[in-house]
């Protein structure tokens, strides 16, 4: 029993940074972009845009799979990828 907990602690915890840095990892990238936009260091050129547009579809993709818009009793698709991908690797069924 002791062992399992732990294992389910082990594998909440891998799941929550996982989803942290899904969640950090694309708001830091149009942040980037923008700031270099805006103090010249890119010029507003098609292929800055064009990058600027697909980070915000990113974006756009990662907010329509969130839990608040999904049936709540069941995982965003993001979080239900890193529970397969967290079990796989563990060997682990439960999550």
């Amino acid at each position: 029993m002791a062992a399992d907990l732990a294992s389910a602690d082990r594998h909440r915890r891998q799941l929550v940074a996982t989803v942290s840095h899904e969640l950090r990892d694309p708001l830091t990238a149009p942040q980037a972009l923008l700031e270099n936009l805006v103090d010249g260091v890119v010029t507003p050129d098609d292929e800055a845009l064009r990058a600027a547009l697909a980070q915000a579809d990113r974006l756009d993709a990662l907010d329509r799979s969130a839990p608040s818009r999904a049936d709540p009793a069941r995982p965003a698709p993001a979080c239900a990828r890193c529970c397969r991908e967290n079990r796989a690797a563990s060997g682990h069924e439960g999550c």
